[in-house]
């Protein structure tokens, strides 16, 4: 006689029931029971909960097999949406079963090969009903398999979904989008999935199988596959099964365990790494009483309370402290008083009698739940499992702030932002306004985005924070106050699970996986929670606040949701934003009075919102626009519900308007619509919600200063309001009062390279316009190209220097670069001086001269040298004038001394080449008087025209 242990794979014999009374009654009695299940994929862990009245998730989220609604990988556990009565779960590869406690089927995730059953190939990141099945007794999804099995009270097998090797024992290989009974399959106990083969147990306890056989996982003997039961060699009195990826694990009523198949890794268990087609014994396994197998390693559960496991180790499976495979079964020290198993691949689970789960190994998506994206080889906790409410999604792909936008792309590849971009809070690395979407510069793997008044905040999938944009009060948290063009990562934070920029705020907040609260930036009003006014540009813990599950900032105030559905904010409260009665600020928190059940909460300017477990919304604080939604316009300093308005599946706020999403994935907005942030067609503020025109199939929302986001269930976004800035992202600054297309989301990225070779005269500025530099060398530079991606640009740069000193020797002038070009000029009117392009220059007149250097393309000009010792008595020599008395008073005798020559014209100049008011008197033709006595003392000269 055997008695069931557990619905996926604890059983136990009559001949250990002494041994294991004691977790029996555990399993049954036990007050603090609350995963009653667990269930793993290939990177996706579920557990039940509150006796089977939820259902837990977490990890990855392609394909939505986490039933959240959602895509994104999720590093915490959640709630599948709308799953209650649930009795046993089970995972596949991307996808998720459930048997209710009416013995029907729900199930979600990936469809690709029909392995949801519903009739289609349509994916679901909802449970969904699998039509006709009922009477259901045990389900599997394989070993990260693509096809599901279904065990009914009357003994007989159903399978669907992916069937290229025969794995759904149809006898072809054809795949099946609805569950299909299994022929010649009769009296059957237990069943359970490899990848591409499947087992079955009969109530004679021998053991069936079908699928692929290239490892021998079949048991029979040979390598060929098999599309209908083939009997496994050898075995009886087998009270379990389970499959790994390409080979078997069956526990005898012995207490013994078997294996065959695949064995390169050492997880057939037997000390060896050579394959088997028949069954083995793992070796130094006793008094097993339950089993559990993955892609290549094993789990057995021990009468004691402790583990074993062999296999692979790559990433810590084994739960041993280290990477070494083991071909034989070891002992996992650590833990005790284990009740239930599971595996994932490279990961595995456990629960211990106090309802504690403990998962270690492999963690690039979270599915070891405990708020990070790391590994580890020992057992860990995972974090907030069944919390008594639900906790926000903290997936966030869009958000909106004063003026920029942002959109995360493909699943976490890229970033898109756009709009204001004064102090690059778009990422661009410029600080030009953008209508366009581009590409943040040096940004993957995100798991959400928030964005403040002009700063960004980017959460990546290894729980870090990333920060750009404006650091005047320190927003970014990197220890600086200087603003930043590119990401740089936020001081000291890890395992966070959530972040906020605030609602247009100067501040940020981070929520990390145990709960507490991190702020940093502006702290004017006490809105950092840290009991001071003392702005921080490191992030800071909030005081006496624990247990948070969701976080959300107001422009000057801070909002909080911890796990018991209380409501806490901190900061101003001058219009009652708070909502505690008063409208006295605080910097630390106090509790929203009245406000218990809720899971989210949004902040707006001067006012808050939360959104409650029953789907109802309530707010408080400002209401001159009537942005609390109840009908008026009076302020509140406690919350009011916002009016005709249930079924809420999720809620956020801007500066003076609200947004949020109901049952049938319409929008619904309320508060001021002066730019058309209300989506309705109108500028007419309403102070009770009202339906955004003509969008349907919402999944996200958002909402920046006065224009509104969301997000449709193809990833198509949707914009209205506002756009000065380009916030809207049509490529236009108009605004509209209806929602309309995002342009170029999310372009196909190529980043570009090049090399430019650079000659320049003093210094050079390079493209993007980020640098300016003075000395020869290599540099880098970096801009968007047409596609808004990196074009990468190498810049060998040659500084040509010009020595543009001239030295002086009387009225001998010599410029002081050799090997170049020259043009002497006169610095009084700034021509060149015809013929002098020598290095050296001999000036003929008194006057001012400079020379124009040129080499290699780059030209320079000197200083004005002067010259003034060129006298009239230097002339004399070539008898053409004489001049007395010279040096003078003020009179000055000329005379020509060529008999021939005729004074027909005389000019008088000072030495910066300026004409002089000179009175001259013409006594004869050959003999003048010049009368300087008017003029300053100096050196002049004169200009005679003869004829």
């Amino acid at each position: 006689m055997k008695n069931k242990y557990n619905t996926n794979s604890f059983t136990m014999g009559w001949s250990n029931f002494t041994q294991l009374f004691s977790v029996f009654f555990i399993l049954i009695l036990g007050t603090n029971l609350q995963a009653q299940k667990l269930t793993a994929g290939w990177s996706h862990s579920l557990s039940i909960c509150n006796n089977g009245n939820t259902v837990n998730a977490w990890g990855a989220n392609a394909q939505g097999q986490l039933g959240n609604g959602g895509n994104t990988d999720l590093t915490l556990p959640t709630l599948v949406n709308g799953l209650t009565n649930v009795r046993a779960i089970a995972a596949g590869y991307q996808h998720t079963l459930v048997i209710k406690n009416d013995s029907t089927l729900r199930a979600w995730g990936d469809n690709t090969d029909g392995q949801l059953g519903n009739g289609t190939n349509i994916s679901s990141s909802t449970p969904i009903t699998i039509p006709g099945m009922s009477s259901i007794k045990a389900i599997s999804g394989g070993t990260a398999a693509y096809h599901s099995l279904a065990l009914k009270a009357d003994g007989t097998v159903w399978t669907w979904g992916r069937n290229t090797e025969g794995q759904l024992g149809q006898g072809n290989l054809t795949s099946l989008n609805t569950p299909t009974q299994v022929a010649n399959l009769s009296g059957i106990i237990k069943i359970a999935g490899g990848e591409y083969h499947s087992l079955v147990l009969k109530n004679d306890g021998t053991i069936w199988s079908f699928g692929r056989n290239n490892e021998g996982q079949l048991g029979d003997g040979t390598t060929t596959n098999s599309s209908v039961p083939v009997q496994v060699q050898g075995l009886t009195d087998v009270i379990a099964i389970a499959g790994g990826r390409y080979f078997s694990i069956v526990l005898k009523s012995d207490g013994t365990v078997w294996t065959w198949g695949q064995n390169n890794y050492g997880q057939l268990g037997n000390g060896t790494t050579t394959a088997s087609t028949t069954p083995v014994q793992v070796s130094n396994l006793a008094n097993v009483v339950a089993i559990t197998g993955s892609a290549f390693h094993g789990i057995a559960l021990l009468n004691d309370g402790t583990l074993k496991t062999w296999g692979r180790n790559s990433d810590g499976q084994l739960g041993i402290g280290n990477t070494t495979n083991s071909s034989s079964a070891v002992t996992v020290s650590t833990l005790t008083n284990v009740v239930e198993i599971a595996a994932g691949t490279n990961y595995s689970l456990a629960r211990t009698a106090d309802g504690t789960l403990y998962t270690w190994g492999r963690n690039p998506n979270g599915q070891l739940g405990d708020g990070t994206l790391t590994g580890r080889t020992s057992p860990g906790l995972v974090v907030g499992l069944c919390p008594t409410v639900s906790p926000a999604p903290f997936d966030r792909n869009i958000s909106g702030g004063w003026s920029h936008t942002l959109y995360i792309c493909n699943n976490g590849d890229a970033v898109n932002a756009w709009g204001a971009n004064a102090f690059s809070q778009v990422g661009n690395g410029g600080t030009t306004d953008v209508t366009t979407p581009v590409v943040v510069n040096n940004l993957t793997n995100l798991h959400a985005v928030t964005a403040g008044y002009q700063h960004t905040l980017a959460l990546l999938n290894d729980s870090t924070v990333w920060a750009w944009g404006d650091n005047t009060d320190g927003q970014l948290g990197n220890g600086t106050n200087t603003s930043a063009t590119a990401p740089v990562q936020v001081n000291g934070l890890t395992q966070v699970i959530a972040t906020s920029g605030g609602q247009a705020g100067y501040h940020s907040l981070a929520l990390k996986a145990d709960g507490t609260v991190w702020t940093w930036g502006r702290n004017s009003e006490g809105q950092l929670g840290d009991g001071t006014l003392t702005s921080r540009n490191a992030p800071t813990q909030v005081l006496n606040l624990t247990g948070v599950v969701a976080i959300a900032g107001g422009e000057y105030h801070s909002l909080a949701v911890k796990n018991d559905g209380t409501v806490w904010a901190w900061g101003r409260n001058n219009e009652g934003q708070l909502g505690n009665g008063t409208n006295v600020n605080s910097s630390v928190p106090v509790q929203v009075e009245g406000l218990t059940g809720f899971k989210n909460v949004a902040g707006g300017r001067y006012f808050s919102i939360a959104l409650k477990n029953d789907s109802t919304v309530y707010t408080f604080g400002q209401n001159n626009y009537g942005q609390l939604g109840n009908g008026a316009t009076v302020n509140s300093t406690l919350p009011v519900q916002v009016s005709n308005l249930t079924g809420v599946k999720a809620v956020t706020g801007a500066a003076f308007h609200c947004l949020a999403i109901v049952n049938d994935n319409s929008v619904k907005t309320w508060g001021r619509n002066s730019d058309g942030q209300l989506g309705n067609g109108t500028t007419v503020n309403s102070s009770t919600p009202v339906q955004v025109t003509g969008l349907s199939n919402v999944i996200e929302i958002a909402a920046g200063t006065n224009y509104s986001i969301a997000k449709k269930d193809n990833d198509s976004l949707f914009t209205w309001g506002r756009n000065p800035n380009g916030q809207l992202g049509d490529g236009t600054l108009n605004g509209k009062t209806i929602p309309g297309a995002v342009s170029n989301l999310c372009p196909t990225c190529v980043n570009t390279t090049s090399s430019l070779t650079i000659s320049s005269c003093d210094s050079y500025t390079v493209p993007s316009g980020n640098q300016t530099v003075t000395a020869s060398g290599t540099y880098f530079d970096t801009i968007p190209n047409a596609g808004g991606c990196d074009s990468l640009i190498t810049i060998n740069l040659t500084i040509n220097t010009i020595n543009n000193g001239a030295t002086q020797a009387g009225n001998v002038l010599t410029a002081t670069q050799t090997g170049a070009t020259y043009q002497w000029i006169n610095c009084s009117n700034n021509q060149a001086i015809s013929g002098a392009t020598s290095q050296t220059f001999t000036a003929t007149a008194n006057g001012t001269y400079a020379v124009i250097v040129t080499k290699n393309n780059c030209s320079d000009t000197s200083i004005c040298l002067t010259v003034n010792t060129i006298g009239l008595s230097e002339l004399e020599g070539a008898n053409y004038v004489s001049v007395y008395p010279n040096p003078s008073k003020g009179l000055f005798h000329v005379q020509l001394t060529n008999n021939e020559n005729v004074a027909e014209n005389t000019v008088v100049y000072n030495l910066v080449g300026q004409k002089v008011d000179a009175q001259i008197e013409t006594l004869n033709n050959q003999e003048l008087v010049i009368n300087l006595s008017s003029q300053p003392t100096g050196v002049y000269y004169m200009t005679i025209q003869v004829g």
